[in-house]
């Protein structure tokens, strides 16, 4: 008799602990859900670009006004697939980037920092 009263406790026992494990996972997922993350944000760089179609395969890409920006924060995609750029540091005022893109591809120049999100700084249908 003594054995089943001891495993009737130990499962009223591991319920308990069942129910407060739960109810502790819930509150911590609360609390990591409402808590706003601590983003350092960086004002992303005032530049103005200007793209050209070169010929019925390429475009210009050129930096027209404002900072330079260094070659490792730019990001250029066609159609979604990133572009290399040909070009020593940092990119200037008048700096022209060429790159291939067919005639009615979506070109995007994004801003990059280091562990942050990428930041649309021109979009073209070329």
């Amino acid at each position: 008799m003594e054995d089943i009263n001891f495993i009737k406790l130990a499962i009223r026992i591991g319920k308990i602990a069942l129910i407060l494990g739960i109810v502790l996972s819930l509150l911590l997922v609360a609390v990591q859900i409402t808590e706003t993350p601590e983003v350092q944000q960086r004002d992303m760089p005032g530049i103005e670009w200007d793209i050209e179609r070169i010929n019925s395969t390429h475009v210009s890409i050129k930096h027209i006004a404002g900072e330079s920006i260094e070659v490792e924060s730019v990001l250029i995609t066609v159609e979604g697939r990133g572009r290399p750029i040909h070009k020593v540091d940092p990119i200037e005022q008048g700096d022209v980037i060429v790159t291939q893109a067919y005639e009615g591809t979506l070109v995007e120049i994004f801003w990059e920092q280091e562990n942050e999100y990428l930041r649309l700084m021109h979009r073209s249908r070329v």
